[in-house]
């Protein structure tokens, strides 16, 4: 009598092939994703040039035109908005200084930026009433204690600081090469 294999009558090649068949068109599903819907698409299109595009490119004027397309923000995916602002970072800046000097004179006339942007005991009197938008309420009354803690006038003098840059916390200036400009800044909001 001779030996026999109990596993003789299984096909074990066959079962181990479906299973890396299927791992492997696992793996090429999640590639495909990756590729197409992923987060870096955008990143991995752009690294094929050497340094940024000029800002009146074609690829930079698309750019810019799709974001102006956006109408309304609540049609557009967050991430797909992100991404298309996070695009047009490759591009390089050019100020409108027209724009530029109207903006600033529009916002000096509207609302003297300047003298308010710090609370001091010389533009908020003892007894004013300071609006704020923390709470429900929006009214602080400012009374001798609070008025004390005021510095008398503005910290900052206008020639101070020549160059800033404000940064936040929500993720777009990663992998932007901003770092350099950031740092050159004599003051950084974040």
């Amino acid at each position: 009598m001779g030996y026999t294999d109990p596993s003789s009558s299984r096909d074990l090649l066959g079962n181990r092939t479906l299973f890396f068949i299927f791992i492997c068109a696992f793996a090429v599903v999640t590639l495909l994703q990756q590729i197409l819907y992923g987060r870096n698409y955008l990143k991995r299109y752009f690294e094929f040039y050497e340094g940024p595009l000029e800002y009146n490119s074609t690829k930079c004027l698309e750019l810019r035109q799709d974001i102006i397309e956006v109408k309304v923000l609540s049609m557009v995916k967050q991430t797909e908005l992100f991404d298309r602002w996070k695009s047009l970072q490759m591009c390089k800046w050019e100020m409108n200084v027209t724009e530029a000097n109207l903006f600033k004179s529009t916002l000096s006339r509207c609302c003297n930026a300047p003298a308010f942007l710090f609370t001091t005991q010389k533009n908020t009197p003892l007894g004013t009433k300071l609006k704020y938008e923390v709470e429900t309420s929006g009214i602080f009354h400012i009374n001798q204690e609070i008025f004390k803690m005021f510095p008398k006038d503005m910290p900052y003098h206008r020639s101070q600081f020549k160059k800033c840059a404000v940064v936040g916390n929500g993720g777009i200036l990663k992998n932007s090469r901003c770092g350099r400009e950031i740092d050159s800044a004599d003051f950084v909001f974040r």
